[in-house]
């Protein structure tokens, strides 16, 4: 919506000071209100959604990091606000996290700043959180911040001198305790040990591979198991690891899947990873690797490696755990859908009628609001989103245009071309007292392209 409104675009990276110092405002805002409830759990709803917005305008280059962070140290200059601290670092780390060759130390240098603001050396040492609670992710973000920066100057041999404060220590000696090799036989527990090595060492693959194995092991399963895992990841667990961390997560279940379809075993996907990737796919942070990777890449290699079973499984994944997601790529997967069903596959009649009802239900779950700006956009090719040879389903497309224009109270003449293609894909006629209650542009259409029923032969 932000988006629209300012007519930015993805593919093109615009700077947007309005965005940047709306960011600004709102993290000051949650702090103040962080400070008035007197306790960060409190706000904990509201930090979970102000940092999924920020990591996505700052990921897009809508707004810039080092400007935000320079900006809030001025506005929080003589300012007492400590309460929401854990959590600001917590969203910046998301960012951090993810520091890879192409960008230079010195952008992220402004958040020792704000460090030496909000952390202040005269109070005392922070000792370590209760590691059974999803809140200790946050409470030892700063911590994992400074890990982060220490292995990009390394990394750059910045001539920068990178001893770890002593407020930190404390954090600083728990996390190095718990790696290779002190740690050697890693496993998921019900604790946050695991997110917590994730997060801090994401940019250090020597650390970084084996709590990651640990966290895909859980769902997957391993060769010892006797059994497929059924207990998914909590939401608890996938809100406490850093964006960098879900991303690796969930390429490594794409991997997994693909290399299973094309092992052709049979093997069916274990309940736990299934319904963990469902979670993942939520994260519009990460959509790039995670819903457009699931369109673009999963379902067509799957299909191309004849899978069924696990095609299936993606398919009823998407029918019912995926009504939150994003119309847009919901209409991109309907028109991918209709070439799968284009190509006939024999003895394939359940999958078939599987791939009907996922489209029957992605068409019938289009909001109004969203028919005309998402189905214009494949007006110069319709015949992507109509389907070949199912009458039901285009029938299921006028209705779904008609209850659009009815409720927006839009003009449907702009559906024409659609209209004229399914028409002439499934030639078909409506009723009158049906037509009656239809938009004027669709009765008029339908009436205009009438189609003679046919008569049996006595």
């Amino acid at each position: 919506m932000v988006c629209g409104m300012l007519g930015l675009n993805k593919q093109h990276k615009q700077h947007c000071q309005a965005i940047e110092e709306q960011l600004v405002e709102l993290v000051v805002l949650a702090l103040e209100r962080t400070e008035a409830e007197g306790d960060e759990q409190a706000t904990q709803g509201l930090w979970l959604h102000l940092s999924s917005q920020l990591i996505y305008f700052v990921l897009f280059q809508f707004a810039s990091f080092p400007n935000i962070v320079m900006s809030l140290h001025s506005r929080l200059q003589g300012r007492d606000l400590r309460r929401g601290r854990d959590q600001l670092m917590w969203v910046l780390l998301q960012f951090i996290s993810r520091l890879d060759s192409t960008e230079p130390l010195s952008n992220f240098l402004p958040v020792l700043r704000l460090y030496e603001l909000l952390f202040p050396e005269q109070e005392s040492p922070l000792t370590v959180p209760d590691f059974n609670q999803p809140q200790c992710t946050r409470q030892m973000a700063m911590t994992c911040i400074w890990i982060h920066l220490m292995k990009k100057a390394q990394t750059e041999q910045a001539s920068i001198s990178w001893p770890v404060p002593s407020k930190l220590r404390i954090h600083y000696d728990f996390l190095q305790h718990l790696v290779p090799p002190n740690n050697a036989a890693m496993a998921m527990g019900n604790d946050y040990r695991i997110a917590l090595l994730c997060n801090a060492y994401s940019t250090n693959q020597d650390y970084f591979s084996k709590p990651m194995a640990a966290l895909v092991e859980t769902i997957q399963g391993s060769s010892k198991s006797a059994a497929p895992p059924t207990a998914p990841l909590s939401m608890a667990v996938l809100d406490s690891l850093t964006v960098h961390s879900k991303m690796s997560l969930i390429h490594s279940i794409v991997t997994h899947v693909i290399k299973l379809a094309q092992a052709k075993s049979g093997m069916p996907l274990s309940p736990a990873l299934v319904e963990t990737y469902s979670r993942l796919l939520v994260y519009t942070e990460i959509e790039s690797l995670g819903i457009k990777g699931f369109i673009t890449q999963l379902l067509p290699q799957v299909y191309k490696s004849h899978a069924w079973g696990t095609l299936y499984t993606l398919l009823e994944m998407f029918s019912y755990r995926m009504h939150h997601i994003h119309p847009h790529y919901r209409v991109q997967l309907l028109s991918h859908l209709h070439s799968l069903a284009a190509v006939p596959q024999a003895n394939q009649t359940q999958l078939h009628l599987c791939v009907e009802s996922t489209a029957l239900r992605l068409i019938t779950g289009l909001g109004s609001g969203d028919v005309q700006p998402e189905l214009s956009r494949f007006l110069a090719e319709p015949k992507t989103i109509v389907s070949a040879e199912s009458e039901e389903l285009n029938r299921a497309l006028v209705l779904t245009l008609a209850r659009a224009t009815h409720v927006t109270g839009t003009d449907g003449a702009w559906c024409h071309e659609l209209l004229a293609t399914i028409a002439q894909s499934t030639p078909h006629a409506w009723a009158p007292h049906t037509l009656e209650c239809f938009p004027r542009a669709l009765a008029e259409f339908f009436t205009q392209h009438a189609v003679q029923k046919r008569t049996s032969n006595s």
